[in-house]
């Protein structure tokens, strides 16, 4: 069974600000988890991982990848369809493999599947006509369930009447990479030239476009999050709900010269220029959220003399997240434990001068009779995250034991329910949703 560790969706690997949870695959699990503490991500070009040859887990070839079908909403990758033979239009034995299941090493490079080639051979076979069945959560499971990997259908729409998911709706990557890109007044148009896959999350992250209508930026390429956009299915299109002029100072690289997308330093300039949009994808953040701090203010800050620190506490409550405040200063490293329990609610919380903040009320196992909080973030974070906790899950919590307001607490590092693993701060108390203001939080 595999393991998956969730890294919100601050960082790209562990370092950029990003909507979507992040995950790292069991077999590997240790190894990702330990890249990612090194921020080390694991980006991938879409159009580069078609074609590409599939090695069993001795390296011998077992076939080459046809077709990724991917979640356009959250971006996740569910399946790779390999062909054994002939392509996917047609001909040979077709099988559709769990993302999980594979490990990507770099661009051009073969993928190495985590069975052998006899094992390979009993697969079931994937009806290359019957797309629409690659999203059947009851196949999903005993698909999934053949490589040794656990589905998880929980995070997508699709539900019967008694609330199970039956079906996720899944979109082929060759033709993704075909939809057309709109922004919001419609000024500039543009078209989907690649997407970046981020091995640690099997996600797609990134959307690169190539826009038309924006000034001196005829051979250039944007790389934007795909948390920016909504996918409109029935037109094929990715909606940008940002102001036409934003787009002219947007990161951006000239056609053929590719960033290293692995490199820290990019991909948080990316994340923290459109964390500045005001107008976030509508379905994710409709209009501004003054719950949410706005990124622009960065540079207005940055003379803030310490003299002045209280005043900006008290006028920028949803910022003092992300600065060294007294709230900040509870997390002491010696008193970390670890904490087995039940979830009895999801709960905000308010330090002074701060926005509200999201807590988990939990019954331990070891103290049935009494109830402790356990602080988790922002609540401007936690809304645009996917984690899905509901009462009465299990769950096991990490952290530093502080007082908050006269009472006992706990300040989560992270916490883990079921077979995934939610990361929030490091070992010092450093939270992930800082990242890009770490340098001047702490100066």
């Amino acid at each position: 069974m595999k393991r998956r560790v969730l890294v919100p969706t601050v960082l790209l690997g562990a370092c950029v600000a990003t909507p979507s949870l992040l995950f790292a695959q069991s077999d590997t699990g240790k190894a990702k988890a330990n890249e990612n503490a090194n921020n080390q991500t694991r980006a991938f070009r879409v159009s580069k991982l078609m074609d590409a040859q599939v090695q069993d887990q001795n390296g011998e070839q077992v076939g080459e990848i046809d077709e990724l079908a991917i979640h356009p909403d959250s971006g996740k990758v569910m399946y790779a369809i390999v062909s054994t033979g002939g392509n996917f239009s047609g001909g040979g034995k077709h099988t559709a493999i769990p993302v999980g299941a594979l490990k990507f090493t770099k661009d051009g490079d073969p993928v190495r599947l985590n069975i052998d080639k006899n094992r390979f051979k009993d697969a079931g076979e994937f009806d290359i006509a019957g797309w629409d069945n690659v999203g059947d959560v009851r196949w999903g499971r005993i698909n999934h369930q053949f490589y040794g990997i656990e589905f998880d259908g929980s995070e997508y729409k699709g539900r019967n009447d008694s609330g199970e998911v039956t079906k996720v709706p899944l979109e082929r990557a060759s033709e993704l990479l075909e939809w057309d890109v709109i922004t919001r007044e419609r000024k500039i148009t543009g078209e989907v030239e690649d997407l970046v896959f981020d091995d640690s999350s099997d996600r797609v992250e990134f959307v690169v476009v190539d826009f038309e209508g924006i000034q001196n930026a005829d051979n250039k390429r944007h790389l934007v999050p795909l948390r920016e956009f909504r996918a409109d299915r029935n037109e094929k299109q990715l909606a940008l709900n940002i102001a036409d002029n934003r787009l002219n100072d947007a990161p951006a690289f000239e056609e053929g010269k590719w960033p290293d997308l692995n490199q820290r330093q990019w991909n948080r300039d990316v994340v923290a220029y459109y964390r500045g949009n005001e107008n976030a994808a509508p379905d994710r953040n409709p209009g501004k959220n003054p719950n949410r701090p706005n990124r622009d203010d960065d540079d207005d800050d940055k003379d803030d003399d310490d003299d002045n620190e209280n005043e900006a506490s008290a006028s920028n409550p949803e910022r003092n997240w992300v600065r060294a405040t007294e709230y900040r200063r509870l997390f002491d490293a010696s008193k970390m434990r670890t904490i087995n329990g039940t979830v009895i609610d999801r709960v905000r919380f308010e330090p002074e001068n701060h926005s509200p903040g999201i807590a988990l009320k939990i019954k331990p196992d070891s103290n049935q009779d009494r109830e402790l909080l356990v602080h988790l973030g922002p609540a401007w974070f936690f809304d645009h995250q996917q984690l899905q906790i509901v009462n009465n899950d299990k769950i096991t919590v990490k952290g530093a034991r502080a007082d908050f307001q006269g009472d006992p607490v706990i300040l989560a590092t992270e916490i883990t329910i079921g077979n995934r693993t939610m990361v929030l701060r490091d070992n010092e108390g450093n939270p992930v949703w800082d990242v890009v203001n770490r340098d001047r939080d702490n100066r």
